[in-house]
């Protein structure tokens, strides 16, 4: 209380005429409310000491109900919106004071006694917030950044906190008037975004406010049912107006050009429609709110940018020289870039989950517009003759497919007349990347998929349309047409391939595709690795492959398969028997040859459906076997055995547990092979050479992914049985064969790269969990030096490491309790001991979190299980090491309480989840005083 009579004093007082030293005691008054108001009241500290301050961020601020007399007061709320009044030039106080604001504004739990209490402390609220807005004037130039970052924030918290019934409570137009401040607000917020770079201190805090502000109606629009009908119409026009504005250029926005800037961005940054995912997505569902208000806007703007780029087009080809200013062209690009990003985020939730459907939203909006006489639109006539749709009465998502496709065409149009250098490689992205969405959602769509249906957009893209199958032949010439002209460019190829992805995943468009010779053109051209196909990047080829094999489909199926995957092994036969192995990897193109070759099979291996798995396997175990002699042969080559290895950890990772036994032992036969050739190569290498990036031991890396993926079917077999038990090499042989390999070129080194010291963990875990009899019954050197790198997991790195280390222990100690003549080794049985000696020193240091205590839990109690007479020596030495009498006593009672006689030393899961429990209450009671730094 006497912190809130400071603060109201102050309160009374013109700030800005303050002394410094009155100015720091305010700050502190200020920062310990701050505190006070992020206490977590219910939270209780793993030591078992009270805990107050939060320790997580955005916790909602929820008092005991004694605390409701002052809470609750108005005058409570109003102090802090005057404080934030008088502060508005001390950034340091306006800060601390948004900081307790947004804590206010998170207020739940017992401190209401009733809904009536929270509709008068929100009405409060709001009535506050509005009159500071309209106070501070969120359109003046004078307005800082954190003041809008800070007033962003504690919107969305109030709008979070409270659900939409408390919100409807508010008095009518009070309500509407907070709706439609925020609506300016983050009107604002986007212009003074589109007006000053993000890297500037103010520009990020408009640029995150605005985000904050979407979010916020985000939560608003979810429940716009519950709201009167149109509540929020003008709201969400105005943001959609904003929001183009943000990103046009005028004289339809506000966005400032700078194309040298924009090019320099672009090498920097991410994909706009990675970086701005969210964002995009919420001004999507914003405009599908307004369909009738989006739509047509979006398709006027659309066309104005595709006539624009016509007249580009007709100006180059008459001036006859690349020598122009293309200015004019740079922000047409920006603007249609931006415009079909829109586009698919509102005909598209690109954020929903995997069945991919029609928004309802717009299937509703469109049914109703059928009723106005809509007029058909014949989208491949509008598409070649480039007829313009706005103004018509017609389907309006039908006449945003004709723009894109238009584009495409236009593009295409431009490469004819070679005038590529002056096309943007962006927007060919982007139209890419749109159609692929469309393809999802829109293309030969099932009407049976959906309760209602447009009748005017069923019949012109719908299931069985002579327009939908046209399409499906747009969107391979444009995907192949793409991948010719910009292979280079790794985000048109990326989008490329995914548009065809996209028809493979619809199995409408894909049985539809099966009957386009363009496809079967395009089959044969890459796979034989022509023109111009034959200039592809490794990972396009990968990509491309995969989906050329998903999309195999119909009665066609079989054939089209065996024209994909026969020139392969034709191509790799062909080397073979044309060269030595001995000269192979010094002949002119044979090296590229090879991994053009393996890249493809990478993509057959990416294939995982069980259907084929069988298929394949008989086509890939030839090729496995060369490939082992390919290996050797470029012994000294990197790129092809990194190709290679990642070529067989695909394989064992996507094929392992579908194949029989014959055929799982074929592959662990040939893996062993290719292990061996691995170990003669790479003898001597980690001893003789300092490696500073992690990319240099990618082989290493692989060959231990190769490994793991290698165990997969011990825990995982979807294969049919067979009578054949396929005697012969087993997974247990190769997984000893890559221990004995990999152990020894892990150094301390190689270890300090991360990835690479997660996947050797990774691998020794499920060596440990799968192949714990082989391994106690292996050699010494392999047993010892694989217990030694487990002890080093465990105290040496961070906590993902350990937890794979105690969880490789735990399957070697549950061994050894379930097959007791394990411990009759006298090697076995000390080093369990030693680890038991190690892990209960470690649980008690300040270097094991409580986030390991699932991990040693699990370890801890099979090694007392595994070593109980050892255990209880080890509990009375550290006992009698406790010199203080009471913390003696108190230890007593914990080890008492850890493993009570009532606790059955036997590996059941009932018997594992008390152990747990009981490990836990023994950590809160002894970690206090037992810790070891």
């Amino acid at each position: 209380m006497f912190g809130l009579q400071v603060l109201e004093q102050y309160a009374s007082v013109d700030i800005s005429s303050l002394s410094s030293e009155a100015l720091k005691l305010l700050l502190s008054f200020v920062k310990l409310t701050s505190q006070v108001l992020n206490w977590h009241f219910c939270h209780t500290h793993p030591l078992g000491v009270a805990f107050s301050v939060a320790e997580m961020t955005n916790v909602s601020f929820k008092p005991p109900k004694d605390w409701s007399s002052t809470v609750l007061n108005p005058n409570f709320l109003q102090l802090f919106f005057k404080l934030l009044m008088g502060c508005r030039n001390q950034e340091d106080l306006l800060h601390h004071i948004f900081q307790c604001l947004s804590q206010l504004a998170s207020l739940s739990g017992s401190v209401f006694f009733n809904d009536k209490d929270r509709a008068i402390y929100i009405t409060v609220f709001a009535s506050e917030l509005l009159e500071y807005i309209q106070n501070i004037n969120f359109s003046s130039s004078n307005l800082s950044g954190q003041e809008i970052y800070g007033t962003s924030g504690v919107v969305y918290r109030l709008v979070t906190t409270f659900p939409t019934s408390t919100m409807l409570t508010m008095e009518k137009d009070k309500l509407a008037n907070f709706t439609e401040v925020l609506a300016q607000a983050t009107c604002m917020c986007a212009q003074k975004a589109s007006e000053i770079n993000s890297d500037d201190d103010n520009g990020y805090l408009y640029h995150e406010s605005f985000d904050q502000l979407l979010n916020t109606w985000m939560h608003l629009l979810v429940d716009s049912n519950d709201f009167p009908p149109n509540f929020f119409q003008q709201a969400c026009c105005d943001i959609f107006q904003s929001y183009l504005g943000f990103k046009l250029a005028p004289p339809t926005g506000w966005r400032t050009c700078n194309s040298e800037d924009d090019d320099v961005l672009c090498e920097v940054q991410e994909d706009d429609r990675v970086l701005f995912s969210e964002q995009l997505s919420n001004i999507g569902y914003i405009a599908r709110s307004v369909p009738e208000y989006s739509l047509p806007l979006l398709l006027k703007l659309i066309e104005e940018c595709l006539t624009k780029f016509t007249a580009c087009y007709s100006q180059l080809v008459s001036l006859q020289t690349a020598q122009t200013d293309t200015t004019e062209l740079s922000s047409l690009y920006e603007d249609i870039h931006w415009l079909f990003l829109l586009t698919s985020y509102l005909l598209n939730d690109i954020l929903q989950g995997e069945f991919v459907s029609i928004p309802n939203k717009l299937m509703e909006y469109l049914i109703t517009t059928d009723k106005q006489d809509v007029q058909d639109v014949d989208i491949q006539t509008a598409v070649l003759q480039q007829e313009n749709c706005s103004g018509k009465n017609v389907n309006h998502v039908v006449a945003l497919l004709v723009c894109m496709c238009r584009w495409c065409e236009l593009e295409k149009l431009y490469i004819n007349a070679g005038l590529l250098p002056h096309l943007s490689p962006q927007v060919t992205s982007t139209v890419t990347w749109l159609l692929a969405k469309m393809a999802d959602s829109y293309l030969l769509f099932r009407d049976s998929d959906y309760q209602q249906v447009s009748v005017s957009l069923s019949s012109a893209v719908g299931s069985g349309t002579a327009t939908g199958h046209w399409l499906v032949s747009f969107l391979i010439d444009k995907s192949v047409s793409n991948l010719s002209v910009w292979s280079s460019d790794k985000s048109v190829a990326d989008s490329s391939v995914e548009l065809l992805s996209s028809l493979a995943k619809n199995s409408s468009a894909a049985v539809v595709a099966m009957d386009c010779d363009l496809l079967w053109s395009v089959m044969c051209t890459f796979v034989t690795r022509q023109a111009p196909l034959d200039q592809l990047p490794c990972a396009v080829q990968r990509k491309l492959m995969c989906n050329l094999i998903l999309l195999a489909n119909g009665s066609k199926k079989e054939l089209f398969l065996t024209q994909l995957l026969e020139p392969l092994q034709r191509r790799l036969k062909f080397i073979l028997q044309r060269f030595s192995l001995k000269t192979l990897s010094k002949e002119p193109g044979v090296k590229d040859e090879l991994i053009s070759i393996v890249e493809c099979l990478c993509g057959v291996g990416l294939v995982s459906k069980a259907s084929l798995v069988h298929t394949f396997i008989v086509f890939l175990q030839p090729v496995l076997v060369s490939l082992v002699e390919v290996f050797d042969a470029f012994s000294s080559c990197p790129e092809v055995k990194i190709v290679i290895l990642e070529f067989f950890s695909i394989i064992a990772e996507n094929y392992i547990t579908f194949l029989n036994e014959v055929d799982s032992n074929h592959l662990y036969q040939v893996s062993l092979s290719l292990l061996q050739c691995y170990s003669k190569c790479s003898t001597g290498r980690y001893e003789r050479n300092t490696f500073v990036d992690e990319e240099q031991c990618e082989d290493l890396l692989l060959c231990l992914k190769l490994l793991t993926n290698l165990t997969a079917k011990e825990f995982l077999d979807f294969s049919e049985p067979t009578q054949d038990t396929g005697n012969g090499v087993q997974s247990a042989d190769v997984v000893l064969y890559g221990l004995g390999l990999v152990i020894p070129l892990m150094n301390a080194e190689l270890l300090k790269f991360p990835n690479l010291c997660e996947q050797f963990y990774t691998f020794v875990k499920f060596a440990c969990d799968m192949y714990a009899e082989e391994l106690v019954k292996s050699t010494l050197d392999l047993y010892q030096a694989v217990f030694h790198l487990v002890k080093t997991g465990t105290v040496e790195f961070d906590s993902n490491i350990s937890k794979l280390s105690m969880e490789a222990i735990a399957s070697l100690a549950s061994h050894c309790c379930s097959q007791p003549d394990s411990l009759h080794v006298l090697y076995v049985k000390e080093s369990l001991q030693d680890y038991l000696r190690l892990l209960l020193e470690y649980m008690l240091s300040d270097s094991c979190g409580m986030d390991l205590t699932i991990s040693v839990s699990s370890a801890l109690f099979a090694l007392v299980c595994a070593q109980q007479e050892f255990y209880t020596t080890l509990v009375e030495a550290i006992v009698a090491g406790q010199h203080n009498s009471e913390y003696r006593e108190r230890l007593v009672i914990a080890f008492k309480k850890l493993t009570p006689s009532t606790l059955p030393l036997s590996l059941t899961r009932r018997h594992k989840l008390q152990f747990r429990r009981n490990l836990e209450e023994f950590l809160t009671a002894v970690k206090g005083f037992m810790c070891i730094k």
